[in-house]
């Protein structure tokens, strides 16, 4: 299989076309099983920014097979900053993320949206107050919402819902309300309390966090007996800390 990568461009809402995927920038063979090593020439190196959200197309390519996709060039971390304290970093400078909760509600669909126009407008009209991240809350939205992000330069934290089995009510309502009045905190290690006994929606969810998109940024927190090292992901909100 043969990898190529072509030069950045500012993607449109059509997304990916032959006419974007020529004159390629490096090339690589790809065997299965193996890794391999794609190196961008210095002066073809863009990096991923809201205000400028370059994407690389490339394509793959097995005899006539041949697909389409997309990368960045971004990195997002914790590093301290000047002043002693640790920020969020975007491609190595401190970067402050202006965003709003976004629960993805539709009045005439629910969780569904009326058409691709309709995302757009969404995001677009964020980016336009000033806006440079959405928090996606309680749902997974469709891949065309994610697409329009890392396209149109918008940073997203993505809330995970809940991981197996019913909520205990009495639980996630009166006592959480309770427990947070008194200030006291409930650990994650509580899996039943928090409706994650299935053990291998517990796995998928740390499996989803490695494969997450392109676009998806997330807040530091204390790693898990298996969870990644030094993933950035969002904390429990609403009535609930968490106790590491």
């Amino acid at each position: 299989m043969i990898c190529k990568v072509y030069p950045p461009v500012f993607l449109e809402a059509d997304g990916l076309n032959d006419t974007l995927c020529q004159d390629e920038i490096t090339t690589a063979a790809i065997r299965p099983g193996k890794e391999a090593t794609l190196s961008i020439p210095e002066n073809m190196q863009k990096s991923w920014t809201p205000k400028e959200p370059w994407l690389y197309p490339y394509s793959l390519e097995y005899g006539k097979d041949r697909i389409l996709g997309y990368f960045a060039l971004r990195k997002c971390d914790v590093q301290i900053a000047d002043d002693g304290y640790p920020r969020f970093f975007l491609n190595d400078q401190p970067y402050f993320q202006s965003g709003v909760l976004d629960q993805g509600y539709w009045p005439d669909g629910l969780y569904t949206a009326p058409s691709d126009e309709a995302l757009i407008y969404d995001i677009r009209a964020m980016k336009d107050l000033g806006f440079n991240m959405l928090r996606k809350h309680g749902k997974i939205e469709t891949d065309r919402w994610y697409f329009h992000c890392d396209r149109m330069g918008m940073l997203v934290w993505q809330d995970m819902p809940n991981g197996g089995s019913s909520y205990h009510h009495w639980f996630v309502t009166y006592l959480a309300t309770l427990l947070n009045w008194m200030r006291i905190p409930v650990k994650d290690l509580h899996a039943r309390l928090l409706s994650r006994t299935d053990e291998f929606g517990r796995q998928e969810y740390i499996d989803d966090i490695i494969i997450l998109p392109l676009s998806h940024g997330y807040h530091l927190t204390k790693d898990g007996d298996n969870f990644p090292q030094k993933k950035l992901q969002i904390l429990f909100t609403g009535w609930i800390l968490p106790a590491w």
